[in-house]
């Protein structure tokens, strides 16, 4: 509601407070992440070493980044662009953590 001040538009008290942060945002911020994992495996043995005359082989599989589960409508609940504690939780535009994946063999010989 504006009223006028020396032919000026003023605002009252009533039009500032709904912009204001209210508890109408507050949202369950819960989360869960499988943030890293890996497995691997090792071929080593006797049969193994006279077969293919190397020691061993090792296969790894690693990801990073690869579950998220939250009811959160935001794109990633553990972004943080202000780097203050208070900021945390809070949607900056930020684009979320990369997902990904890593194959790897090692041989031995």
């Amino acid at each position: 509601m504006f009223w006028l001040k020396n032919s000026q538009p003023q605002q009252t008290r009533k039009d500032v407070l709904p912009r204001m942060l209210t508890e109408q945002f507050v949202v369950d911020g819960s989360w869960t992440r499988l943030r890293d994992i890996s497995f691997g495996y090792t071929l080593r043995s006797e049969s193994f070493r006279n077969l293919t005359k190397l020691q061993s082989i090792e296969f790894k599989v690693s990801g990073r980044n690869l579950i998220l589960w939250t009811g959160l409508k935001g794109v990633d609940p553990d972004l943080n662009q202000t780097q203050a504690s208070l900021g945390r939780g809070m949607d900056y535009f930020e684009n979320p953590g990369t997902r990904s994946y890593l194959f790897s063999i090692l041989f031995n010989y």
